[in-house]
């Protein structure tokens, strides 16, 4: 492990692909909702179907997010993040090409469902691949530079999808947001996993497996059986979806 204080090369680059790969697919998130957002809202008892699109990914959210991280713990995450991306990119390019508009709000309301799960594997993985691809006394460095880019995408971001939504429409944003996914699915892709870190990204054998169901099973007994622990989990996802 080097012993200088700045980033190798090789962390430079993987540092400029992963914070690229989350500003972009966090735009993307942002684009989506607010092309949905704004349609729900436009529609007759819009006020019910936007409350329910955005309930429905919180609960989707506090019961999927363990299996997504006891997935991750075991899992190789460079994969698990790309094939996230890929499948949330296919299924923003469904919702916009082949989804008639009679049925655009039922599958608004799924899809996003979808995309509630995915996430639930996708953000756990993201976490925990800094330790893989940059040395352990750079992981702050990293983090730093990955939350100033978040804010400067959440303040920045919404304006952006305005301008992207009223110009173009709803349906080619959606578009937009699948190449978004891509996009950032390519980059995560192109990471270099650091050699004295690539036990972390073996692939689980059986044993490891029936582990993570075990994990999964006591996470959900755990919340089901004390309600206090539950309401607070439900209630910080709604403040951080908020």
């Amino acid at each position: 492990m080097p012993e200088e204080a700045k980033l190798t090369k090789t962390e430079k680059l993987n540092t400029v692909k992963v914070t690229t790969s989350n500003a972009i697919s966090k735009f993307g998130d942002v684009l989506f909702d607010y092309v949905n957002t704004v349609f729900l809202s436009s529609i007759p008892n819009g006020g019910f179907w936007l409350s329910f699109y955005q309930s429905s990914e919180v609960l989707i959210s506090v019961f999927f997010n363990f299996w997504g991280g006891a997935v991750s713990d075991s899992g190789n995450r460079k994969r698990i993040i790309f094939h996230c991306d890929l499948i949330s990119g296919f299924i923003c390019l469904i919702l916009a090409i082949f989804i008639p508009k009679s049925f655009f709000i039922y599958a608004i309301i799924l899809i996003n469902i979808a995309l509630a799960i995915i996430t639930s594997f996708r953000s756990p993985a993201y976490k925990a691949i800094f330790r893989e691809i940059v040395y352990k006394e750079h992981i702050n460095t990293v983090n730093s530079t990955l939350e100033i880019v978040k804010e400067i995408v959440q303040i920045a971001g919404p304006s952006l999808a305005l301008l992207i939504a009223n110009f173009f429409g709803n349906r080619i944003a959606l578009v937009l947001d699948a190449v978004s996914f891509f996009v950032s699915g390519l980059l995560i892709k192109k990471l270099t996993i650091l050699k004295k870190l690539t036990i972390l990204t073996t692939q689980p054998n059986k044993k490891h497996k029936k582990n993570t169901l075990f994990q999964i099973r006591e996470g959900f007994q755990y919340i089901l059986t004390n309600s206090q622990i539950m309401m607070i989990i439900i209630f910080s996802s709604i403040v951080k979806r908020l």
